[in-house]
């Protein structure tokens, strides 16, 4: 790659299982010979945005993009599947392909499912005269990333 190249790709931190996830990439005036992007085990492609339907192959876990109908971006919708874990962290890798040379761009995606636990008592009681509930209801997510940093919605990373 030359000088000042640089390819921008956008996906996500966290998504529930089961449903889109959002991905593209950005570039300004480089054209690849191709792109491949790895999938890992537990998504699959949806959509394949700015490639024609002849233009690209999904085999396993690689998309392989022979080329974009317009250059400078591609889009991804990706979907997850309910996995066995309810908490997962992948990775999709993104290789741009031009000659002899490969610039790679991988992203990590924490993909969840809600563990909601509710603590029932066997009686509820109201003081009427504090208005307060004595034994309440409990309802929790059981599901828990403490590492995880929340990104500004439309970030690039």
């Amino acid at each position: 790659m030359q000088k000042g190249e640089t390819v921008r790709v956008y996906l996500p931190e966290e998504a529930l299982q089961g449903k889109e996830i959002p991905s593209f990439a950005l570039w300004q005036g480089t054209a690849f010979d191709g792109i491949r992007v790895q999938i890992p085990h537990g998504l699959k492609v949806a959509e394949v945005y700015n490639v024609s339907q002849s233009e690209w192959a999904f085999s396993g876990t690689e998309l392989s993009v022979k080329q974009v109908e317009v250059n400078g971006y591609m889009g991804l919708v990706l979907t997850s599947e309910q996995l066995d874990e309810t908490s997962k962290e992948v990775e999709v890798r993104w290789d741009f392909l031009r000659k002899n040379e490969k610039l790679s761009e991988s992203r990590r995606i924490h993909v969840f499912r809600p563990l909601i636990e509710v603590e029932a008592p066997s009686q509820i009681q109201l003081e009427k005269s504090e208005k307060i509930v004595v034994n309440p209801l409990r309802i929790q997510n059981k599901v828990r990333n403490h590492s995880r940093k929340m990104s500004k919605p439309g970030s690039l990373r």
